[in-house]
């Protein structure tokens, strides 16, 4: 309703719509959603099952921004679509892993292993972070491409031997025996997750709203205003579930946009930097990102939502 009543004061074509799946670290969203913050600058939420609904929603121009892996919005920016990061969501610091069959205990054990992985950059790029600071290559495993709906189901079937898999996915391995090998911690700053809107949006003064909506459910979190059970069921979670996933991660808030977004060129450039050379070899971008004027790094709506 109060979405509906705010739609009155401006014109409904003008609404920023916001898409999101039910990924931990884009919970502020949801916090902003729920707050009425969102509907206060006439900024609706669209929840989504995966992030290919997210991704073909944008491109159908359904929403106007959304949150997104950053290999995601790389991959829609090859596209063609105008594309622009105004804020860094959150950083896996342990959200990704692999994890093994018991009797494997390192990653350097893979060896001759069947290694199972989503075919995303992400994905792709943990596996490959993880055999190389261990010594290995993708030519020492054989990579079985698994969806991330089944992984777990073919690690239980002994399909595969190791999986690149989530930190929420850990419940489902419940009283199956595995070992975890690697996790994103041993890449810090590496896996990056961030908002993005379309380039042609101009409506900038609603952009920095939903920035400050960000931040502010942020800091409700923290000072313990949530009711953390009602949050958890709506990203189909436990509590103690969601306090787990985010311990795994370091969420976007101001100092982290910061230290991603306050220089120049941005330090976030170094992790696309990292993520597009392994794009560009796994044929996953047809071209480097630089010549792309259509993807930007835009640090001026998280300096206005944060002052």
């Amino acid at each position: 309703m109060s979405v509906l009543l705010s739609s009155c004061d401006r014109p409904y074509q003008d609404r920023l719509k916001v898409g999101a799946n039910h990924w931990v670290g884009y919970f502020p969203l949801y916090l902003a959603e729920s707050e009425g913050l969102l509907a206060k600058s006439n900024t609706q939420l669209l929840e989504y099952s995966s992030s290919v609904d997210v991704i073909r929603a944008l491109k159908n121009r359904v929403i106007n921004a959304a949150a997104l892996t950053l290999d995601e919005a790389m991959t829609l920016a090859d596209t063609g679509y105008p594309l622009r990061i105004i804020l860094v969501a959150d950083i896996s610091d342990g959200a990704d892993i692999i994890v093994a069959r018991q009797s494997i205990k390192t990653v350097a054990e893979l060896k001759g292993k069947r290694v199972g992985v989503e075919n995303t950059a992400v994905g792709g790029f943990m596996l490959s972070r993880a055999l190389s600071l261990n010594g290995l290559s993708s030519t020492d495993i054989t990579v079985v491409p698994t969806s991330i709906d089944n992984h777990i189901q073919h690690l239980r079937q002994g399909d595969i031997d190791a999986v690149v898999t989530f930190a929420s996915e850990l419940r489902h391995l419940q009283g199956y025996p595995v070992t975890k090998i690697f996790d994103s911690s041993a890449i810090p700053n590496e896996i990056v997750d961030v908002l993005v809107v379309n380039a042609e949006w101009q409506d900038e003064a609603q952009l920095v709203a939903l920035a400050k909506s960000w931040f502010k459910s942020w800091h409700s979190w923290q000072e313990g205003k949530v009711n953390r059970e009602l949050l958890a069921q709506q990203l189909g979670l436990s509590e103690s579930e969601l306090l787990e996933v985010l311990s795994t991660l370091k969420m976007g808030d101001i100092q982290v946009n910061q230290s991603f977004l306050n220089q120049s060129p941005p330090s976030l450039y170094l992790s696309i930097q990292r993520l597009q050379d392994l794009m560009l070899e796994e044929h996953l971008l047809s071209s480097k990102l630089s010549a792309n004027a259509a993807f930007i790094i835009d640090p001026s709506i998280y300096k206005k939502a944060s002052q």
